[in-house]
């Protein structure tokens, strides 16, 4: 191999070993205990909040790591080794990037930057350009929050054990969801009515969907109607309430 080549091999290699580097941590002050699981990070350069991106329609740059206990304030680099989307940090186009990091803590969210209980950091602008040597530091300060549910009169959260799915996981699983009623109901109690049954989609949730004018239904067809807005989320992402190997039956 002649002297060419391997100043050529050593270049690479060195460009690759420096080139576009992130240190990322998470703040002891939501989380006080070690983290061992998924760590993404996020880049876009629209999307001011990357780790919102909406797949398909968005398809931002984005890079997995897997740690196991790393502690509060410890730190973990992204560099070339990282699984990524869609070419490795070294080769990533020139410019400016929203950045943000999320550690995924595999609570069973829809997608892993909008999961509640998720570890995620503050938005930084980053603008990749010749200084190979920088690395960027990102630190996880903040905590997706969970989704509140608020019941009104004709309006009633679902919680129920399911025994098929708790059988399946060996723990027990909750399916969820929201019952409308119909405005005569309580004046009424002896009516029957036709249920209605809502399924959304990846994305969607019972708990901001529910009774919104957007998605509104109440009626069939000229017949007052029950109606259940039903939740399909789970750790993977949707059930879209089919039986599966992965999720259950």
């Amino acid at each position: 191999m002649n002297k060419v080549v391997l100043a050529c091999l050593a270049f690479i290699l060195t460009f690759s070993l420096h080139a576009q580097q992130f240190d990322v941590s998470f703040s002891e002050d939501i989380l006080s205990e070690p983290f061992t699981g998924n760590v993404l990070l996020y880049l876009s350069q629209e999307n001011k909040n990357p780790k919102d991106a909406f797949v398909p329609l968005e398809l931002p740059p984005v890079y997995r790591k897997q740690v196991t206990q790393l502690q509060p304030g410890a730190t973990l680099r992204f560099d070339d080794s990282a699984i990524s989307y869609p070419n490795t940090l070294s080769n990533i186009e020139r410019g400016s990037y929203y950045v943000q990091v999320v550690f995924d803590r595999n609570l069973g969210g829809q997608n892993i930057g909008g999961s509640p209980g998720n570890l995620y950091s503050e938005v930084q602008r980053i603008t990749f350009d010749k200084n190979f040597d920088a690395v960027h530091t990102l630190q996880a300060n903040q905590v997706v929050p969970t989704l509140s549910f608020t019941e009104t009169k004709h309006m009633k959260e679902l919680a129920l054990r399911s025994q098929l799915l708790s059988n399946f996981h060996n723990k027990d699983v909750t399916i969820a969801g929201a019952v409308q009623l119909p405005k005569g109901y309580y004046e009424n109690p002896t009516a029957t009515y036709p249920v209605l049954f809502s399924v959304f989609g990846f994305g969607a949730n019972y708990k901001t969907h529910a009774g919104s004018k957007k998605y509104a239904m109440n009626h069939l067809n000229d017949t007052p109607a029950i109606v259940v807005y039903l939740d399909g989320n789970c750790a993977q992402g949707h059930s879209t309430y089919a039986n599966s190997d992965i999720n259950g039956p």
